[in-house]
């Protein structure tokens, strides 16, 4: 009897072992950029320099956990926004605002996309109107990772005005594509021109 209790206690010990080793890494990161991936049942840490480069692992660490927290890493920093594609490492962000498109609406509901063609990063957009009031029916983000992020727009913006500069999720990010729905009244007037920019 006592035997088979310590199988079992060796069993369950194994268990336990096994389930924690398959956790997912904990990722911290400080205020200058670098980060830290966090292996709490065995006290491993892997450490990354603010371009997401390893700097070192501590000797708790096995080589499965440091490729594992590489990609851990990897994940993060491109849901972040964070990496940019080969070649484009060392340009720096461009300040101030830059136009990403113009729309010209119909007399109807009407939907357009439009698709930034760089891979700068932002942190905030605005939408201005000219020549005639657009009521916006919706507006969607779709980030660099294909993340989709439904922003709050005022209904309706008249001719001549913008709309506030409105955040974008997350830290600085790459936009992939911007979806616009919205529509404009019949009449005899000019169609409305919307401008997207972006910072």
């Amino acid at each position: 009897m006592r035997r088979a209790f310590l199988v079992l206690s060796l069993a369950v010990s194994s268990f336990f072992v096994a389930a924690t080793s398959h956790a997912a890494p904990e990722i911290k990161m400080g205020r200058n950029g670098e980060g830290e991936v966090i292996f709490k049942h065995n006290s491993c840490v892997v450490y990354y320099n603010k371009r997401g480069h390893k700097r070192e692992a501590n000797s708790n660490c096995k080589p499965k956990q440091i490729q594992k927290a590489k990609d851990a890493m990897a994940g993060y920093r491109r849901e972040q926004g964070l990496d940019r594609p080969a070649g484009n490492h060392n340009r720096p962000r461009k300040s101030g605002w830059k136009v990403l498109g113009v729309r010209t609406v119909n007399f109807n509901t009407d939907v357009d996309d439009i698709s930034p063609s760089n891979q700068d990063v932002f942190r905030e957009i605005k939408i201005c109107v000219q020549k005639r009031a657009v009521e916006f029916k919706g507006l969607l983000v779709f980030y660099g990772n294909n993340v989709r992020d439904e922003l709050a727009i005022r209904k309706k913006i008249r001719a001549g005005e913008c709309t506030r500069n409105i955040d974008l999720k997350g830290r600085k990010r790459v936009i992939k594509k911007i979806r616009m729905r919205y529509e404009t009244l019949r009449d005899n007037g000019p169609k409305a021109v919307v401008t997207v920019s972006a910072n």
